[in-house]
């Protein structure tokens, strides 16, 4: 599925040619070797075929494929099909003006302001991890501490304030659970030129839980993330400080999940340019038309 084509159909139908009213034939050898370079190596077919290990590598991946899935393919190249190298694909850049910038902190701003109203007060850990934080307003919380990362979203937090106004601070168990919400400023539209690694934010949450939970012996957090963030609940459960602490997950629309979906990466990566976009709408796989 990670080809572009002039046809819509599934992979197995491309390899045993089951597609014969597009007439543009099987996907062959060649075509996996070029998207399984890039795919699994990072690199162009041109330096597996260089390097004995991954090129023994490569071959265990068509036995996999035909003693799993029966898939047989063709020596040779079909020229109707070309994969898609994510990384290697040219970048078109759009530089937005400043008053884009401009209008997002003025949300991030009225977001925070709303924030602090409501009882939450930012800290910032010592690898520069950002986070709103409420107090359970008993002095023995009854419910698990909530901990939420946001996706990519204008404002970081602002998209998500309804949810908090009308979900989480809703009726009165709010009040008897500490509530954390974790800031990720590079995928915020913001003016930032440093992401945090996976080391330095579990370090972040670790230090967040030591300084608003450990007195209470909270153990049982309950982590929920919204679509990019999905990765970084991925860090707290490999982690081996917070994978036993955490009692339950909350996924929305999880990246690390649905990205396999083909209409996820077209919608994210590729703009939707007149001269297909009827094509696109007919075709809602990953193997559109040209």
């Amino acid at each position: 599925d990670g080809f572009t084509s002039s046809s819509n159909d599934s992979l197995p139908d491309l390899v045993n040619n089951k597609n014969a009213k597009n007439n543009i034939g099987r996907l062959r050898r060649d075509n996996m070797d070029e998207f399984l370079s890039w795919a699994f190596f990072g690199v162009d077919c041109a330096t597996v075929e260089s390097d004995t290990n991954m090129k023994e590598a490569l071959d265990q991946f068509y036995t996999i494929l035909e003693s799993k899935a029966g898939l047989q393919f063709e020596p040779g190249r079909n020229s109707h099909f070309t994969p898609r190298w994510f990384t290697f694909e040219n970048v078109q850049s759009l530089y937005r003006p400043f008053g884009v910038y401009a209008a997002v902190a003025l949300l991030q701003f009225t977001a925070n302001c709303v924030l602090y109203i409501m009882g939450f007060r930012q800290y910032t850990c010592e690898k520069g991890l950002r986070y709103w934080h409420r107090p359970a307003s008993r002095q023995k919380q009854q419910e698990c501490p909530f901990l939420f990362f946001h996706g990519i979203a204008p404002g970081g937090h602002a998209p998500y304030l309804p949810m908090v106004l009308l979900g989480l601070l809703r009726g009165d168990r709010s009040c008897h659970r500490d509530i954390f919400f974790f800031e990720n400023k590079p995928i915020t539209y913001s003016l930032c030129f440093d992401a945090l690694s996976e080391e330095d934010t579990v370090h972040g949450v670790v230090e967040a839980m030591h300084q608003h939970l450990d007195s209470y012996g909270a153990n049982n957090l309950m982590l929920c993330g919204h679509s990019f963030s999905s990765c970084q609940l991925t860090w707290m459960i490999n982690s081996p400080q917070l994978k036993n602490r955490v009692h339950s997950m909350i996924l929305l629309d999880p990246v690390s999940i649905i990205l396999h979906e083909p209409d996820v990466v077209v919608n994210f990566l590729y703009t939707r340019s007149p001269d297909y976009e009827d094509s696109y709408h007919e075709k809602p796989d990953s193997l559109r038309g040209k």
